[in-house]
């Protein structure tokens, strides 16, 4: 088992932002979405920047599923001069889709745990509806300021607003509120400086 607040770096399904809890319970089951440090010779960046799951009954101790290995990982990108580039993923969370089934959200970065300029203002998204099988990744944007970098971010359906909200802390010191109709590759969006600043466990 590994514990829900100690060498876990992300944080569960959503109502984080609403309650301040890491997790939260669908079904009466809790999941948390993670990833791991990297330990050279061991568990290297490019199996430790990788999403891991992990499942609760109590929402404290959680048992760490297949092995403790990674399940989502992001695709390879080419360089411009044709060579394979290695991305990971950092700050990976969960939410509800409007239809009931999952999303999970994350910040691409080169392997090594560095920022990959080339998706700034974007974030990365699967899809599933049972944690088994997961829809293709994609690259979802929700800013056009090329000088500013997503820290982390939380996102959960408003059915009033009939729209996904998205809550992300700038590399500016700045949160932000986009919103979107629907999570597509093509979706537009509208984003506005936000007045409450999100905050996260440290991982």
């Amino acid at each position: 088992t590994i514990s829900g607040s100690g060498n876990v770096a992300i944080y569960a399904a959503q109502k984080a932002m609403e309650n301040n809890a890491n997790t939260v319970s669908n079904s009466g089951k809790y999941i948390l979405a993670y990833t791991r440090k990297a330990v050279p010779r061991v568990y290297p960046d490019g199996l430790a920047r990788s999403v891991h799951f992990a499942c609760s009954d109590d929402g404290r101790t959680f048992t760490a599923l297949n092995s403790n290995y990674g399940i989502l990982f992001p695709e390879a990108t080419l360089s411009a001069r044709n060579t394979i580039q290695p991305k990971g993923v950092s700050h990976p969370v969960i939410f509800l889709m409007k239809d009931g089934s999952f999303g999970i959200l994350g910040i691409r970065v080169n392997e090594n745990g560095s920022e990959d300029v080339s998706s700034r203002g974007c974030l990365l998204v699967w899809k599933t509806k049972d944690f088994k099988d997961f829809e293709p990744s994609f690259l979802l944007r929700i800013s056009e300021d090329k000088d500013v970098s997503i820290q982390n971010a939380v996102c959960s359906y408003n059915a009033d607003a009939a729209a996904y909200q998205i809550r992300w802390n700038a590399s500016n010191g700045k949160t932000y509120l986009s919103e979107l109709k629907e999570l597509e590759p093509s979706a537009s969006f509208t984003t506005k400086e936000d007045s409450a600043k999100l905050s996260f466990e440290s991982s």
